[in-house]
């Protein structure tokens, strides 16, 4: 296992083939990992993530932080700042700061069926199969990819985006409907 760590500076770091731990520090930081269950910390800084095929955990920590996973089980915990996660597999766990009022506005990037956590506000569907999006009692942004998709908005006055597909588009609150 290789333990990495950063400055307080902008740093690149890149881990190895096997189980990692990075550390970043503060700074606005780009971290990548290979394909053994790693652990990447960024720390204070606009941070981007990305690990590789294991089953990972990622924390993004105070700034505007890029969480990508890889394919594995992976758990991912924003912070305070407008967090955007990557998530490709139905086991990935998305954790956002509990004190929303510094929480910032997140994003989730999905690629398979999902629904928001808490403390969690918009999703995007990515690639081009027919999966499914459901918001949480905040108020949600879900737009849908190029398939058939099945967006739910819940409580929370909520905008749901079919995109192109024949979409099924489902308020909960004082949602609104559009097409992109």
């Amino acid at each position: 296992m290789a333990i990495i760590i950063g400055t307080p500076l902008n740093d690149i770091l890149n881990g190895t083939l096997g189980a990692d731990w990075v550390f970043a520090l503060e700074g606005n930081d780009t971290v990548s990992t290979g394909d053994g269950n790693d652990i990447l910390v960024g720390e204070a800084g606009n941070d981007r993530l990305f690990s590789g095929n294991g089953n990972d955990i990622l924390i993004g920590g105070d700034g505007a932080d890029l969480l990508a996973g890889g394919i594995g089980a992976d758990i991912m915990y924003g912070g305070n700042g407008n967090d955007t996660y990557v998530v490709d597999n139905v086991l990935d766990v998305t954790r956002e700061a509990v004190n929303t009022a510094l929480g910032g506005v997140d994003t989730v990037e999905s690629s398979v069926t999902r629904s928001l956590g808490f403390g969690l506000e918009n999703l995007t569907m990515t690639g081009a199969a027919a999966i499914n999006g459901t918001g949480n009692g905040n108020a949600n942004v879900l737009t849908g990819n190029s398939a058939n998709n099945v967006l739910s908005g819940l409580a929370g006055n909520d905008t749901l985006n079919g995109g192109l597909g024949n979409d099924a588009l489902n308020g909960g609150g004082r949602d609104r409907h559009g097409l992109l």
